[in-house]
């Protein structure tokens, strides 16, 4: 059965489009744990992109932002 967070971001998804999570540090792996759970529970799981911290805050932004576009745009 899918948690909170889980029902959450399934609902969040416009339309019948994938479901795309992402997230910093340990909050990339808080969504890899809510992908397993989505995935666990039967749905198609989750695209996940993480980022780290090891820059400062502006250029992590803007590399999370990237990897995000890029996975949104992606065929695989």
């Amino acid at each position: 059965m899918l948690d909170a967070a889980a029902r959450s971001a399934l609902a969040a998804r416009a339309g019948d489009r994938p479901l795309l999570l992402g997230g910093f540090s340990g909050a990339g792996a808080l969504a890899c744990a809510l992908a397993r759970s989505i995935a666990a529970d039967g749905h198609h799981p989750p695209r996940v992109v993480l980022a780290g911290t090891h820059t400062d805050d502006e250029d992590a932004v803007h590399a999370l932002a990237r990897a995000l576009q890029d996975a949104t745009t992606s065929d695989t």
